[in-house]
């Protein structure tokens, strides 16, 4: 029990933007099935919007950077000791050697309803023995402080509350007005990109309503490296990558080209990438 006056110190794992629900939506949604089913991810001021009986009075960004680390290290060690994890797991008196699979049907071992896992010994796994795991000594190099958001920032913050409505998007943005730290000029220009995507016909296919979307898509590449895809939207097996940019840069194609490469990799029949360029409402198809 708090006392009167007291102070809560609360550490989450969150989310830089957005508050959302674990559920499984496709295949990729693994993480969702296994370990978090039911849970939340929240956005890293969540706390801001229920301050009836508390309130923030100051928070710390602690960059997930030092955390992807520590993940590429376990996954390190399962590397380097795959014989013997491979060893254990064929061990198991459920492991079917005939069908090299392990089928868990003991109630006790289960993280899902139902879960077989398939041993694929023809994989070869491959590390970067030159990853740095270098130590912090100074507390500063482990916090991230805010700094003035960008207008490229903004505004993909904003889009990615549309998914096939675009109401969201403009009640999100009516908050934001309230900011101080907003500048005036984003909130009337993202309303100006809004207005214009929302009446661009020839943009209707990403906002249909017929798909399943997924704003902001985390993913790890090929190359260990987590991916944030702007849109994806599947629709009958088919993958379609949306990327927004406020404004033209030399990296955008080998950017895009790049989500295309790794989600062409994944199981969709086909996977079509795009460029929208919201400031003019350019749209640019994106092959490899």
């Amino acid at each position: 029990m708090l006392k009167d006056n007291g102070k809560l110190f609360i550490h989450i794992f969150c989310n830089k933007k957005i508050t959302y629900l674990y559920e499984v939506r496709h295949d990729l949604d693994w993480m969702t099935k296994y370990f978090f089913l039911g849970g939340i991810m929240p956005s890293k001021d969540i706390f801001s919007y229920f301050d009836e009986d508390l309130i923030v009075t100051k928070q710390w960004d602690v960059n997930g950077i030092h955390y992807s680390k520590t993940s590429k290290g376990w996954l390190e060690n399962h590397y380097k000791n795959k014989a013997e994890i491979m060893n254990n797991i064929k061990e198991h008196n459920e492991y079917n050697l005939d069908t090299q699979s392990l089928h868990l049907s003991n109630p006790n071992e289960l993280c899902s309803n139902d879960q077989q896992i398939i041993i694929d010994n023809s994989i070869n796994f491959s590390i970067n023995n030159n990853s740095s795991f270098t130590e912090f000594n100074k507390l500063d190099e482990h916090i991230q402080y805010s700094s003035a958001t960008s207008f490229g920032t903004f505004f993909h913050d904003v889009i990615s509350k549309v998914y096939d409505d675009f109401s969201y998007g403009y009640q999100y943005l009516n908050q934001k007005k309230l900011s101080p730290s907003i500048e005036e000029s984003f909130i009337f220009k993202t309303k100006e990109y809004l207005d214009k995507i929302q009446q661009n016909a020839s943009l209707n296919f990403i906002f249909e309503s017929n798909q399943i979307i997924y704003n902001e898509k985390e993913f790890i590449s090929q190359d260990n490296e987590i991916l944030r895809l702007d849109r994806l939207i599947i629709r009958n097996g088919n993958a379609t990558i949306i990327d927004y940019k406020t404004s033209k840069g030399a990296n955008d194609l080998i950017q895009v080209k790049n989500y295309l490469k790794n989600i062409n990799n994944m199981d969709f029949k086909s996977v079509t990438a795009f460029l929208l360029y919201v400031n003019t409402q350019e749209l640019v198809e994106v092959i490899l």
